[in-house]
Formats: structure tokens, C-alpha cells, sequence
């Protein structure tokens, strides 16, 4: 089971009570996600347990195990992790598993029988969740699960896109200024996953959007980490990718949060006019153009 809702619901302590009258050696397993602390999967295994434990208390279920279940690439893999957990807990003796609706049953690939419990209560957990992201509580109980959740996920890298927008028949980059900055830099900025299938997709995109321009032959430059004011002192970091692309046609004009966009000549451009996290860019572009 996931168990990714805030509480027990009544979904879910309605299967666990149906199993529990059945057997006195019960062992519930949770699925846990490769990733940590995203929307889909927002509790840990730890937090889901002790969870489990205050609904069901184990001085009152003594025969109630639980254990993660790591996810895997294939059913295959998948089950054999199950059936080798399972009797890591109980060696001997016969096992039935347990699934609710449109549970895992169909996936299973082991060696052990499985039961469908139909259900007479339905819970949405991705409900439950949505209604939740929209509350802030007066607590300290809700600040600390939110100082939980930050300090336990992996460091977070952030993939952004830079273009140098080059005139070749003028020779010329066009840059952009953003407001309370007296340099220019490239324009650009983060990876959408909603949108983007690559990052030439993503360097035309920006270069749309800041500018409005029309851009064409995104041309792979270099990558390197950005030292972003925004980050300092923190564990996320971001990595952008530099491509030259081609200006096509159109007149710039500044959009988003560039303020004004201006050509340059090349052979003028110094790396004082950019702002200091795009210097080593700059300086890899000249490396790079012909």
C-alpha cells in the first residue's frame, strides 16, 4: 500500500481491520519512491510507519509488521524483492496477499496467492492531498513537518538554458538587462518539463519569450554552474547549458523579467558588460566561435 495521506482514512483502516481479524501475523508493506518528497510521494517510509502505529498501536497488534518495499523497474524485480522480504520476517508457513482495488495484485509476478478485497469505502488520496497543499495550519506540528520534509530530500539541481543570440551577417549578440542589474547577460532561464523535450527546445522557447524574437540552429556551447546570489548558503544548485543560436527575424523587444535588450558588437564585447555569473560563459563562447 502507499498510505500518502496525512491520516490513516477510513479506506484504508477499513482493508487493514479486514486483515487483521484474519490473521494474527500481518506484515504491511509500503511502496517506496526512488525519489523523495514529491507531490505524488510526499511522505517517507519512517513518517508513513509511525503512521500505521498510531492508528494501529503495537502493544495492541503485536503480530503487525511494517516494512518499505522499494519500487522497481519491472513487475518481475519487483515481486521477487516482495517474496524474498516476506520470508526474511516469516521463513516458514503458507502467505496470503492482500490487495484492495486496482491494487498491485495484477503487477505480482511471485510465487504466493493473492486475494482481492473489494471495497465498500473509497477514499481519493490525490485529493486529499490536493485539498491539503492548499492549507497553511496554525501549528507547530505543521512548521515541523515542513522542516522535516526540507532537511530529508536529495540536493536539488536546477537545469536552465542560456542563449547567445547572434547577427552573423552583422556580427553582432544581442543581450539582456533585468531590472536592479547595470550588466547585461544572456538570456534564458529554467527547463520547463511541461513543455520542452530537449534543451534546444528549451533555448528557443526562452529566447521567444524574453526577446521575441524568432531564433533558429541552437549550437551546443558549454555548461557550468551558475553561482546565483538566490542559492548562496543553500544545497540547490543550478546548471545551465549555453547555446548560440541563430537570429532569424524580428524586432527585439524585452519581455518576462528582461527589461531591455540591446545588440552588441562582437569584436567590442567585454566581459564587463556582463554580469558576473555569465563571464565564463562569455568566455567560453569566444573560445568556441569560429
Amino acid at each position: 500500500m502507499r498510505f500518502q495521506t496525512s491520516n490513516l482514512h477510513l479506506a484504508h483502516q477499513e482493508l487493514v481491520n479486514r486483515v487483521l481479524k484474519r490473521h494474527k501475523k500481518v506484515i504491511i508493506f509500503l511502496g517506496v519512491s526512488s525519489l523523495l518528497n514529491t507531490k505524488k510521494n510526499p511522505l517517507d517510509f519512517p513518517t508513513r510507519k509511525e503512521m500505521i502505529y498510531e492508528a494501529f498501536p503495537p502493544e495492541k497488534f503485536p503480530g503487525l509488521v511494517v516494512l518499505p518495499l522499494r519500487n522497481c523497474r519491472s513487475d518481475e524485480q519487483w515481486s521477487r524483492q516482495l517474496d524474498s522480504k516476506l520470508r526474511e520476517v516469516f521463513p516458514i508457513g503458507d502467505a496470503l496477499l492482500y490487495g484492495g482495488n486496482d491494487s498491485f495484485i495484477k503487477h505480482y509476478k511471485g510465487q504466493f496467492p493473492c486475494f482481492e478485497l473489494v471495497q465498500d469505502t473509497f477514499v481519493s488520496g490525490t485529493d486529499l492531498r490536493e485539498e491539503i497543499a492548499h492549507n497553511v495550519m496554525r501549528n507547530a506540528a505543521f512548521r515541523a513537518g515542513l522542516i522535516y520534509a526540507a532537511n530529508n530530500r536529495f540536493p536539488e539541481t536546477m537545469p536552465c538554458v542560456d542563449a547567445a543570440i547572434i547577427d552573423w551577417s552583422k556580427n553582432r549578440i544581442l543581450l539582456g538587462r533585468k531590472g536592479g542589474e547595470n550588466a547585461y547577460r544572456f538570456v534564458g532561464g529554467h527547463f520547463d518539463t511541461k513543455e520542452d523535450q530537449s534543451y534546444e527546445d528549451a533555448v528557443l522557447r526562452e529566447t521567444r519569450e524574453e526577446t521575441q524574437l524568432e531564433t533558429a540552429h541552437p549550437q551546443y556551447v558549454t555548461s557550468q554552474v551558475v553561482a546565483d546570489w538566490r542559492h548562496e548558503g543553500e544545497d540547490s544548485k543550478i546548471v545551465t547549458a549555453l547555446y548560440a543560436v541563430d537570429y532569424v527575424f524580428g524586432c527585439p523587444q524585452p519581455a518576462d523579467d528582461i527589461i531591455e535588450v540591446r545588440w552588441f558588437d562582437l569584436a567590442s564585447l567585454k566581459p564587463d558588460d556582463l554580469v558576473v555569473e555569465h563571464r565564463k560563459l562569455f568566455e567560453k563562447l569566444t573560445k568556441w566561435m569560429p
